[in-house]
């Protein structure tokens, strides 16, 4: 692995490690994508509704699961190897992105 110099300042010196700019460029683009998706899915939702209740359901339905799965997803880290844990996440929000992709598109 390669070492940081200890007279640079350890922020900037970061980014020369290719690895760790992949992985902030793969953290940015998957965080704007999730919060691109949020405000497609709301915006849709009220377009079609025109109802603020409905618009608060998207919202409760985007919050709840976080909230309920707190205390088993430290569980399940503990079980599974964070690798499998994260390849899933990603492939389960692939796989409602589709879905809902496919939904707009069919009416």
């Amino acid at each position: 692995m390669t070492d940081i110099p200890k007279d640079e300042d350890t922020t900037l010196a970061l980014f020369r490690l290719r690895d760790f700019r992949f992985y902030i460029s793969g953290r940015f683009l998957g965080t704007l994508g999730m919060l691109i998706q949020s405000v497609a899915v709301g915006w849709q939702v009220y377009d079609i509704t025109e109802s603020p209740l409905a618009l608060g359901y998207v919202g409760l339905a985007q919050f709840l699961p976080m909230v309920l799965m707190t205390l088993p997803a430290g569980d399940i880290a503990d079980r599974i190897d964070r690798r499998y844990i994260v390849a899933g996440a990603g492939l389960l929000e692939a796989a409602a992105a589709g879905w809902l992709i496919l939904l707009t598109l069919t009416h």
